[in-house]
């Protein structure tokens, strides 16, 4: 999972980002998500209000769907405390790099319901 803000920026892992995964899977298991996604597209960005709300509906249950099946999340400590990521419960949480991670944000993941932390100071 990327920040909503950072969507736009291309990464290596681009295919693994659950924002790509939503567009990709769109076509197969989601058609109306999918001609939505192209007329805002073609648009420049602008939908009606109402198409834009279908969207938005759309394209969370698809997230929600993704995530649920998910064996691993992948995200920043900071990204744990997302939306979409509410109600999830975690058996372990891996906080990579943790040296480089203010203290507040290191305790996101945490508080949010892990039953096992394991942080790697990186080297």
């Amino acid at each position: 999972m990327t920040a909503r803000s950072r969507e736009a920026v291309s990464t290596a892992v681009d295919p693994l980002c659950l924002h790509n995964m939503v567009e990709e899977l769109a076509a197969s298991m989601r058609p109306e998500l999918a001609r939505l996604l192209k007329q805002r597209k073609d648009a420049g960005g602008q939908l009606s209000d109402a198409d834009e709300r279908r969207l938005r509906h759309l394209s969370r249950d698809l997230e929600q769907q993704l995530l649920k099946n998910a064996d691993v999340i992948c995200t920043t400590c900071t990204g744990a405390g997302d939306r979409r990521l509410e109600g999830f419960r975690f058996t372990q949480v891996l906080i990579d790099e943790a040296t480089q991670a203010c203290e507040p944000e290191a305790l996101i993941p945490v508080v949010l319901g892990a039953k096992q932390v394991r942080v790697c100071a990186g080297e």
